[in-house]
């Protein structure tokens, strides 16, 4: 009989054993499932209750028969963006480092917490056997489980395939992951330049954008263009589209604000899908008119980088357990 649980709170089960690998291997305990809940229903003066036993409760030992094991693995990691963890039941490793090739299945746990995960198809996947195609996924939610086990002496047979692909399928939230660090380009003194790669997210797909020379402005805004006798101010957001376009805005054609702070305030909002890497203030000397892409940017502009998040990250755990080819 093999029976298939998907389980949404992660409490309902638990594995216990009172021997795990011992010098001699061997795996004694209990599993069971069990939600311990009190479902009730009050009328006038009466209450009736509801109450649940274990759906599963079963002894577990050591050995190829039913309800019996002779491997236990278990994985465990953190995965960014869609990364992916990828593991072969045929090159398994348990614990304590040694190597294990499955050739039936009767214990399967994906646990996910801080996020979603997926039991994701790829080519010779385990789901072929267990969800009857490889091309059928099983998502697990932020504190969820999702759990196969199958206790007699069959199991879920391994073969050729053996493959289990967990991805990351949170939501990415927009913004900046790595910034690029804005500066004055190298070799032009009227563009600027970002020399690290950049990391954003727009709509959930996750960018990199590689450092970029000989960026220019996107209009040829001007501070001061009537070069009046005092140091004018102007701003400009910097932001990136999905396809790496890098590009400006400013709040005005021409501006005259009289301090940084001021500019600063004025800084426009990024279009839509679009990221902000940061932004560039240009201080305009007395008497003097600032053009975008015609005048120097040299010892006037001041750089700097939108605010990097740290990337979303999702814990997963992997539990195996089953027979061993011998």
């Amino acid at each position: 009989m093999k029976t298939r649980i998907f389980i949404t709170a992660a409490t309902l089960w638990m594995l216990t054993a009172s021997s795990l690998f011992a010098q001699a291997t061997g795996i004694t305990g209990k599993f069971y499932i069990w939600p311990n809940w009190t479902h009730s229903k009050t009328g006038g003066a009466s209450t009736v209750n509801e109450t649940f036993t274990k759906i599963i409760n079963d002894t577990v030992t050591f050995g190829t028969n039913d309800n019996q094991m002779n491997a236990l693995c278990v994985y465990s990691g953190s995965l960014t963006n869609n990364e992916t963890f990828e593991m072969s039941l045929l090159t398994a490793t348990n614990s304590f480092g040694d190597a294990v090739a499955f050739d039936r299945v009767n214990f399967l746990c994906f646990k996910s917490t801080g996020g979603s995960v997926k039991w994701a198809e790829s080519g010779m996947s385990f789901s072929s056997v267990v969800l009857g195609s490889d091309e059928d996924e099983v998502n697990i939610k932020d504190g969820g489980v999702a759990l196969f086990y199958a206790p007699d002496s069959t199991g879920y047979s391994v073969g050729a395939y053996s493959i289990i692909k967990i991805k990351n399928t949170t939501a990415i939230p927009d913004g900046l992951y790595r910034a690029g660090n804005l500066a004055i380009d190298d070799g032009i003194a009227t563009a600027f330049q970002t020399t690290n790669e950049s990391w954003y997210s727009i709509s959930d797909a996750f960018y990199t954008d590689a450092a970029t020379s000989n960026i220019v402005f996107s209009s040829n805004d001007t501070v001061n263009i009537a070069a009046s006798a005092a140091n004018l101010f102007g701003i400009w957001q910097v932001q990136v589209d999905a396809a790496g376009a890098i590009t400006t805005r400013a709040p005005s054609t021409n501006q005259v604000y009289t301090s940084s702070a001021l500019a600063l305030a004025a800084l426009p909002a990024v279009d839509a899908a679009n990221v902000s890497l940061g932004y560039v203030i240009v201080s305009c000397p007395t008497s003097t008119a600032w053009v975008a892409n015609s005048s120097n940017l040299t010892g006037l502009a001041t750089f700097t980088d939108a605010a990097a998040s740290a990337e979303p990250s999702v814990a997963y755990k992997l539990y195996i357990g089953g027979t061993k080819i011998q």
